[in-house]
């Protein structure tokens, strides 16, 4: 059974792998009776869905300011809302 459906938009591309890696590859798909490609689409897609970490500058600053979502608040008074 293909893992690409009709609604799938998709395209080729080219790798360079190391050769012991690809042998691990060629192996697993083997043992899994799945394609190459299957499998290394199923990689690729689990490595782009992994969550993507905080910027390492996230939370390293501090304002001293406790009132910053009040003061936010004050410049929006005028602009319509959208409920």
């Amino acid at each position: 059974m293909s893992d690409i459906t009709a609604d799938d938009e998709v395209t080729r591309t080219v790798i360079t792998v190391k050769r012991r890696t690809l042998d691990r590859l060629k192996r697993q798909a083997a043992q899994r009776k799945i394609s190459m490609a299957a499998l290394m689409r199923e990689a690729l897609d689990e490595k782009a869905n992994e969550a993507q970490p905080w910027p390492k500058s996230a939370g390293a600053f501090d304002s001293g300011r406790t009132d910053l979502s009040e003061l936010a608040s004050e410049g929006l008074t005028g602009i319509p809302t959208w409920r």
